[in-house]
């Protein structure tokens, strides 16, 4: 229900993926799942049921989102690792993506030709970030956390501009240091809402609410204000799918 102008915003920053529901949101939730678990109790039969408890909250939160390709992806690369310690077997990140995406075609084979699909399985995380980061040994937090996030957009764009550029005939020359800034909102905003459900009919719903409206607010200038920045985004090209081959 967002209008034009927002999504148009959030394109120059290129801070879309924000906008679309995928592994980040799903990795988050996750975390928080994990970790409210870790703090009830450190048993192995508790973990054990708070590893099925975490995959079907996870795909509770798929349903609840519509059951878009991207989520689906990413659920799948969260239950099989899941699911892999359950029964005591090692689980490659890569081969859990290649297994996602073979379900998600013997599913449904014209999920190939969805972009949401397409931009999912392209990002070269997987097989880029770590080896980025590596790149320069940082000893600082903070340097390390900024430099963490940045080697995540670098490896992602590295193998979906091409097709980005296909589709939406621009290239978002600011989105590295765009997403410093709007990822760690748009986290606080995923953990605030989730606390909002949970005391929803306490008297912490009206401050909750407070702080989720700041961030709203503060996520939206963010991304207005880097969109409207001169040369925030290339645009106006058009390239053929051989090209993008």
């Amino acid at each position: 229900e967002l209008n034009s102008n927002v999504k148009k915003d959030f394109s120059r920053a290129g801070a879309s993926h924000i906008l679309a529901v995928s592994g980040m949101h799903v990795g988050i939730i996750f975390t928080a799942i994990s970790t409210l678990i870790g703090l009830i109790s450190k048993s192995r039969k508790f973990q054990l049921f708070g590893s099925i408890i975490s995959i079907c909250f996870l795909w509770f939160y798929a349903f609840i989102c519509g059951l878009q390709p991207s989520i689906i992806r990413a659920c799948i690369m969260f239950t099989v690792p899941i699911v892999g310690k359950l029964i005591k077997r090692d689980s490659s990140s890569l081969n859990s993506l290649l297994f996602t995406a073979f379900c998600m075609v013997v599913y449904d084979y014209t999920y190939l030709f969805n972009l949401g699909f397409q931009l999912s399985f392209l990002a070269g995380i997987l097989l880029f970030q770590e080896k980025i980061f590596n790149l320069f040994p940082l000893q600082n937090k903070i340097l390390i956390w900024i430099w963490s996030l940045t080697s995540v957009s670098i490896a992602a764009q590295i193998t979906t501009l091409p097709l980005t550029i296909y589709y939406f005939h621009n290239i978002p020359v600011l989105s590295l240091f765009s997403n410093l800034i709007v990822v760690p909102i748009a986290t606080l905003l995923i953990y605030f809402s989730g606390g909002l459900l949970t005391f929803q009919f306490t008297s912490l719903s009206k401050f909750i609410s407070l702080i989720i409206n700041k961030l709203s607010s503060a996520l939206n200038s963010t991304i207005e204000n880097f969109s409207h920045l001169e040369y925030a985004t290339i645009e106006n090209i058009n390239i053929s799918i051989f090209h993008v081959v």
